[in-house]
């Protein structure tokens, strides 16, 4: 019942259009077990005839008035077209199986990937990088080709030992019991030994799986911090020590499908022994070598067929805890963005109201009943020391995340009514700017397709945050390769590349997130000028623990433990500078 839950489960995750693919390819699995069928009509006949020199009733009415030889060389002939006739089947039904399962192993890493995309970025930073890479590549894989695969071979070899079965049961009722039971035997007892053992094992695969992956990713994205510590051997060893263990789950589990096909081949040939010396001793060598052939073409297609059954049953098996990762994926939360298309206009103001948010897990809420207003044109700052919730407010403004309680209001409306357009109308500077490892045009046109990017723009764009000259002067211009996170670019470049991008997307609220704070001063200074300058085009929340950066603007909050404790001008802060030295650094 198990299977029959899991078959099921992972039925009901494809897609409709996959779906109906996947039922022709079981009815391609059904006719391919009526083509086993005809075949043991005719091959088991063909034995018989040339080795009793008798052939089966169905025969007799066929061919009525043929000679024995002549019968035999019609069933040769008809063998011989049968033969190739299935061969072709066979590897038509094979490359479409395996093309379709491949395709329906993509579709499903692309949506995994794409419910990630859905899902509240609340949810996002509870997870680690590992899961997400096993669960969008690992996991997905397995469940499809391990899974799925082995379900629709489970399906094929039960159709094809079943209509071989009843062939074998007409022809010869005792040599077909003599298979049903040691064929049953087989699959049963197999299951019952090897499939807690291989659903453990696949569970610890994806385990290791993921903190490989993880790993990898932690290497390289510390790699100058790590050579740094001659830490090389550290994580090496345990990623040599965790990928070790990975493999021990790999060959185990192909050890234990490799069993029943040599199980097999020894119970065949310890049959046959033993009908060879029986038959010997009665001294009816005649009627042995017919029933041995029967014998051995049911071994040779029906027991492999228990084979593959029992191998399909432990991929599946193997299979299964992909479906408890990949599963509560698919039907995990995601985001309310709204149902209305009209775009957002900052005509007066963004007001802030009440607003709370508590993180997963948390004892504390992160922001507590925050309220403030911007009003169109203008700049707001938030100060604060760090870990005091000023990037959580600044999210929320944003629209990345929902508030427990409160609201952020636009001229009067909810930016929830439509999430999709408001986060079209900001622009967002990080404190460290995330760059794809691709061009500087497709940075600074980011989420563009390549035949939608206007360069004429990226310029402007370029210009404006000036770095222009900088881009003109490389070899490759807007078409030189930033590197993994931007690694080939300076600090200070990377951050005018964001503020570009900001500029680029056209939006009329400009997010400031530390926007300087990994900076030397000097860069600092220089880049906070030219903030200043942009600035003065766009509706402003800035954040930043050092009050010069907020120089410029209109009102500034101080943000302690959550809440909004202190507003006032810049002067008022640069007064009592001394006095807020803990939450705030003048210099």
């Amino acid at each position: 019942m198990r299977l029959v839950t899991v078959g099921r489960s992972i039925y009901r995750i494809l897609l409709p259009d996959e779906r109906r693919k996947f039922r022709l390819l079981f009815l391609m699995s059904l006719a391919s077990s009526l083509l086993e069928a005809v075949g043991a009509v005719l091959v088991l006949s063909l034995l018989t005839q040339f080795a009793s020199g008798e052939h089966p009733a169905v025969v007799d009415r066929l061919l009525p008035d043929y000679a024995p030889d002549d019968v035999t060389l019609v069933l040769g002939l008809l063998t011989l077209v049968y033969a190739m006739l299935r061969m072709t089947f066979s590897l038509s039904e094979s490359h479409l199986q395996l093309r379709r399962v491949q395709q329906f192993a993509g579709s499903l890493s692309a949506r995994v990937l794409e419910h990630y995309g859905k899902s509240p970025l609340l949810e996002h930073q509870t997870q680690r990088s590992g899961d997400f890479l096993r669960n969008t590549w690992y996991a997905s894989e397995m469940l499809i080709r391990q899974s799925l695969l082995g379900i629709l071979a489970i399906g094929t070899e039960a159709a094809v030992m079943i209509g071989l079965l009843t062939v074998l049961a007409v022809i010869s009722p005792a040599t077909a019991l003599g298979v049903v039971v040691g064929g049953a035997v087989l699959v049963y007892g197999g299951y019952r030994v090897f499939g807690r053992y291989i659903t453990g094992w696949g569970a610890s695969a994806e385990e290791y799986a993921s903190e490989c992956l993880q790993q990898i990713q932690e290497f390289f994205g510390g790699f100058r911090e790590i050579k740094l510590a001659s830490a090389e051997d550290f994580f090496v060893s345990r990623y040599r020590k965790d990928r070790n263990f990975l493999a021990k789950m790999y060959w185990r589990y192909q050890t234990m499908s490799q069993a029943p096909r040599l199980l097999t081949e020894g119970l065949l040939a310890a049959a046959v022994a033993v009908l060879v010396v029986t038959y010997t001793l009665r001294g009816s060598e005649q009627a042995g070598l017919t029933t041995m052939a029967l014998f051995g073409y049911a071994g040779f297609r029906v027991l492999p067929s228990a084979n593959r059954l029992l191998a399909a049953i432990g991929n599946v098996s193997y299979g299964i805890p992909a479906l408890d990762l990949v599963s509560p994926v698919l039907h995990g939360p995601t985001e309310n963005l709204g149902v209305s298309r009209e775009p957002f206009k900052v005509r007066d103001l963004i007001g802030i109201r009440d607003v709370s948010v508590t993180y997963p897990g948390a004892t504390q809420p992160a922001v507590t009943g925050v309220s403030f207003q911007v009003k169109r044109g203008e700049s707001i700052g938030l100060i604060g020391a760090s870990g005091e919730g000023k990037t959580t407010i600044l999210n929320v403004v944003a629209g990345l995340i929902s508030p427990d309680s409160g609201e952020v209001l636009v001229d009067g409306r909810d930016i929830r009514d439509s999430l999709v357009a408001w986060r079209a109308q900001v622009g967002l500077v990080a404190q460290t700017a995330f760059m794809a490892d691709s061009t500087i045009r497709t940075n600074v046109a980011f989420g563009s397709s390549p035949e939608s990017i206007d360069d004429e723009r990226v310029w402007w764009a370029l210009e404006r945050a000036k770095v222009s000259d900088q881009v003109l002067a490389l070899p490759d211009g807007l078409s030189t390769y930033m590197g993994d996170r931007g690694v080939r670019m300076s600090g200070g470049q990377s951050q005018r590349i964001s503020i570009a991008r900001a500029l680029y997307k056209e939006a009329e609220v400009l997010i400031l997130d530390e926007p300087t704070a990994s900076l030397d001063r000097a860069t600092e200074i220089d880049l906070a000028e030219s903030l200043t300058e942009i600035a003065e085009s766009y509706t402003t929340v800035v954040v930043s623990h050092r009050l010069p950066i907020l120089r410029n603007c209109t009102r500034i909050h101080l943000v302690e433990k959550g809440r909004l404790v202190q507003d006032g001008t810049y002067e008022d802060f640069a007064q009592n500078a001394g006095s807020l030295r803990g939450a705030l650094d003048s210099s």
